[in-house]
């Protein structure tokens, strides 16, 4: 009874700042996991190093703010590591076992710093009696996953959707059914002209976002989509850059730039409570998307965004709509869009957006698999220019 039934269920991390290296800060966690443990909870060990001195033995320790290489990337490895494990245990997703994926990648890529290590003489030895080893290389390399790169921006500084880490999972794990390789992140300067890092990404995919998203002034998703290169947006994506914050959405709220829109062809208004409507398929879209086996009509339990105006007037091509007739608090009328898509720029970037995914239960294989098969198709719909060569 008391705070142990409260704690089912429920998942911890234990951290302490320090004011340098060797302040004690691996005791202190460790005291607190013995407490935990004590409740129930579940330890798990990271053997990693993610530098030739850096582990994560005792968890990601680090000194302040993580700003060196080594402290973020501790703390990326630490929370990739549980989420690995949440998938395993808790989704039962045993092919996400970290053996499988992430740390059979990280041996295969010490393997290949050997290799590049070796003698030169000895590898120009080896090529020149076996001609076919350079496109045996190349081969090694496409086995070895080095695809192209979609990220799944997960940034949200005002309301924080609890479905989030779910959501950015499943999209994940898609994403790598079609072959691509995920990079799941909430740091915005990925987004900006002068960010750590200027990844070439195949597509972006918003999730769930709010709030300041990145530096206007430095932004680069005009730029993507300039470049031809999909953009799709899941559920509370419309909801960033708002003049304000109402966690329970009743509240008429107004952009703070355009961006949001000219992406998307609308921006987030407001919404009633979550509830049951109808939601009503294209049946021409649905052709043409792949998506013959959703029905045209089905019930459905979600939070129903209003616009600031109606996207149709951005000239989109519309999935999917809800029947305003069949729940309380639509804005829209008659035609109130809840899944479209359309092209922007001169190269015709392809823009999809589903309003449908508040809910965790859409992403774990516990609820309506009808969010999932909608973003199964956006997916491959801003990726159709951009599927990786087999």
């Amino acid at each position: 009874g008391g705070a142990r039934t409260q704690c089912d269920g429920k998942i911890a991390c234990t951290f302490s700042s320090q004011g340098g290296h060797g302040g004690g800060a691996e005791l202190t966690c460790q005291a607190m996991a013995v407490v935990l443990q004590n409740f129930g909870f579940l330890s798990f060990g990271v053997t990693d190093y993610v530098s030739k001195i850096h582990t994560l033995h005792y968890g990601a320790v680090v000194a302040k703010q993580p700003r060196l290489d080594t402290d973020k990337k501790a703390c990326h490895r630490l929370g990739l590591r549980l989420a690995e494990w949440i998938s395993v245990f808790v989704d039962n997703k045993k092919h996400l076992h970290p053996l499988l994926t992430t740390k059979k990648k990280d041996q295969m890529e010490k393997k290949e710093a050997k290799e590049k290590a070796k003698d030169p003489a000895t590898e120009a030895e080896a090529t020149e009696s076996d001609p076919s080893s350079k496109t045996s290389k190349k081969e090694e390399v496409v086995e070895r996953g080095e695809k192209k790169k979609v990220l799944v921006f997960t940034k949200a500084t005002d309301y924080v959707h609890t479905s989030l880490p779910a959501a950015a999972s499943w999209l994940a794990r898609e994403l790598e059914a079609l072959g691509y390789e995920a990079v799941v992140t909430d740091d915005g300067r990925l987004l900006e002209s002068d960010g750590p890092s200027q990844i070439d990404f195949a597509a972006i995919v918003m999730v769930n976002n709010s709030g300041e998203l990145f530096d206007l002034k430095k932004e680069t998703l005009s730029k993507h989509i300039e470049q031809g290169r999909g953009v799709m947006g899941v559920h509370a994506t419309l909801a960033s850059f708002l003049d304000g914050e109402d966690a329970v959405g009743a509240t008429k709220l107004k952009a703070t730039t355009s961006i949001i829109q000219e992406t998307f062809g609308a921006h987030f208004l407001n919404h009633p409570p979550p509830q049951e409507a109808t939601v009503v398929v294209d049946e021409e879209q649905a052709k043409a998307l792949g998506l013959e086996k959703l029905p045209l009509r089905f019930q459905h339990v979600d939070e129903f965004f209003n616009y600031n105006r109606n996207p149709i007037d951005a000239g989109v091509s519309v999935v999917a709509s809800v029947d305003e007739s069949t729940y309380k608090g639509g804005l829209m009328g008659k035609s109130h869009p809840v899944v479209w898509h359309h092209t922007l720029g001169p190269r015709k970037a392809k823009v999809f957006y589903c309003a449908l995914g508040h809910f965790s239960h859409f992403y774990n294989g516990l609820g309506s698999p009808h969010v999932g098969t909608l973003l199964k198709a956006g997916l491959r719909h801003i990726l159709s220019n951009n599927y990786p060569s087999a």
